[in-house]
């Protein structure tokens, strides 16, 4: 084993029954980002998974979030390859003071690593790291966590992000020093200690911004606060002005030439400023959230929830992160921006209204109705990036029926004896597990499985070996189903034949 392996598996542990894993095609391009296939592996992560990373063997990828919701590290993900300053961008960390280890990845781009001494909320993580990459001008980069909460039973894993000082004696994927010099990994260990905060210290730490734009989009406040410079003056004045106006209908362009005069370097021409002026008073324009430079220090969560940002524009939730499990038939998961985690079918993520009734039943808000076409949009947006998850033919609805049917069966509250089946438990003899369907419906729509209608699971489990009949308890006959062992199956499964057995011989 890798001498390294115990403090690198410490600082960067997250989900245990999850990894990720990725293979590069060829040898990749300088300067360009490296392809490959990505795959989840639904396993526990062992000894030997950490081991083959850091001897280089394997690459390996952790998802941060944990059943639990909660991480002790994150990263910021800058997938620029051509023409990142990673010298600029290290000593802007080091001059805000951000706790932020930057590392490079496979393909030249940074991982702006952040580590904590405790666990702490997913969301916590998730919201900070937000906040750092949007004001150092990469708000439209991936934030790991991507997720503020995990839908575990029903097989949701969450991202993961590839790990640094992959083949670490040879590693082409290390972290910087202040001067962007390469680390050892021992060194690393260090610097990774020094940065590393605690729960207290994160809960406090917040990027001020220009309290002018305090009620306005994040991009237009970070922004101001580093002032204009030239090449992104008169669209950065423009979505400015687009702000000035909602915010005060009479005073507006008066506020706009003095932002011009105090905020921009230099001030555009009058004769420029009158011009953006006129356009912005002809008819109700957007904010131009998907064009640079306003994306690159773009921070959705807290836009939605300002009076004047887009939240106040259109009332719209913010979808992003979809995931989809290839099982028969589809799972989705997206992330609602703010609000949490949701598990769709094909049918939601096509009509608006069912996505709507999910949006109610699960996370207690019922979003405004878009127009179709902004719908479409939406979506489409959210396919084009879509990670698409292989899973075994077990983690199917039905595969997920089975594993619930095994812990009903197998719990802590099993029945002790016939009788009490009667109060809802399932009791196990030495070949079968017996309870009433009736009361395994009620488990599962306690936990809100909700995919199968109680003669569909009946059927289901007929197909598999499962069987009703009358059964005499206190003397009345009632009819109990009866399903194999679980363990007697995974025995039989991996039976290992006597030798001597003169049958086999």
């Amino acid at each position: 084993m890798n001498q390294y392996l115990t403090p690198f598996k410490e600082i960067f542990s997250g989900l245990q029954r999850a990894y990720g894993q990725y293979q590069l095609k060829g040898e990749g391009v300088e300067g360009e980002k490296f392809t490959g296939q990505a795959n989840t592996i639904s396993k526990r992560i062992t000894d030997e998974v950490w081991d083959r990373h850091l001897s280089g063997v394997t690459g390996l990828g952790i998802v941060p979030i944990t059943d639990n919701a909660t991480c002790i590290f994150g990263a910021i993900d800058i997938d620029v390859y051509k023409g990142l300053d990673i010298k600029k961008v290290i000593y802007r960390i080091s001059r805000e003071g951000f706790p932020l280890v930057p590392c490079r990845t496979k393909s030249g781009g940074l991982h702006l690593y952040c580590f904590v001494r405790e666990e702490i909320p997913a969301s916590l993580m998730q919201s900070k790291l937000q906040m750092m990459a949007s004001y150092l001008g990469f708000g439209s980069c991936e934030i790991f966590p991507k997720q503020t909460s995990l839908m575990s039973d029903r097989g949701d894993v969450g991202s993961w992000i590839n790990l640094p000082y992959f083949d670490e004696p040879n590693t082409e994927r290390y972290a910087y020093s202040v001067d962007a010099k390469q680390l050892l990994i021992e060194d690393f260990f260090t610097v990774v200690n020094n940065k590393r905060w605690t729960l207290k210290e994160f809960e406090a730490f917040s990027i001020i911004g220009d309290i002018s734009v305090e009620d306005g989009p994040p991009c237009l406040q970070n922004m101001v606060s580093q002032g204009f410079k030239i090449g992104i003056r008169n669209l950065s004045l423009f979505q400015l002005g687009l702000y000035l106006r909602k915010k005060d209908e009479d005073g507006w362009p008066i506020t706009l030439k003095d932002y011009n005069a105090n905020s921009v370097v230099p001030p555009i021409p009058e004769e420029e400023l009158t011009l953006i002026i006129n356009s912005i008073r002809k008819k109700g324009y957007r904010y131009g959230c998907s064009r640079s430079p306003l994306k690159n220090y773009c921070n959705r969560a807290i836009c939605i929830q300002r009076e004047f940002g887009i939240g106040g524009e259109s009332g719209h939730v913010v979808l992003r992160d979809l995931k989809k499990y290839d099982t028969e038939p589809p799972i989705w998961f997206v992330e609602v921006v703010g609000m949490g985690r949701l598990e769709l079918t094909t049918e939601d993520l096509q009509k608006q209204a069912n996505f709507q009734r999910r949006c109610m039943e699960s996370l207690n808000v019922i979003p405004v109705v878009m127009s179709k076409e902004q719908w479409q949009m939406t979506i489409q947006e959210l396919m084009s990036e879509v990670e698409v998850l292989a899973v075994p033919k077990d983690a199917s609805l039905k595969g997920l029926l089975f594993e619930h049917l095994e812990k009903f069966c197998t719990s802590n509250v099993q029945a002790r004896d016939k009788e009490e089946i009667l109060r809802g438990k399932a009791w196990t003899d030495e070949d079968y597990h017996w309870f009433r369907l009736s009361d395994f419906y009620s488990y599962l729509e306690r936990i809100r499985f909700k995919e199968f209608k109680i003669q569909n699971i009946a059927s289901i489990l007929q197909e598999d070996g499962g069987k009703h009949q009358p059964v005499s308890i206190k003397g009345v006959s009632r009819q109990i189903w009866k399903f194999p062992r679980f363990n007697r199956l995974k025995e039989e499964k991996y039976k290992v034949p006597d030798i001597e057995d003169k049958n086999i011989l």
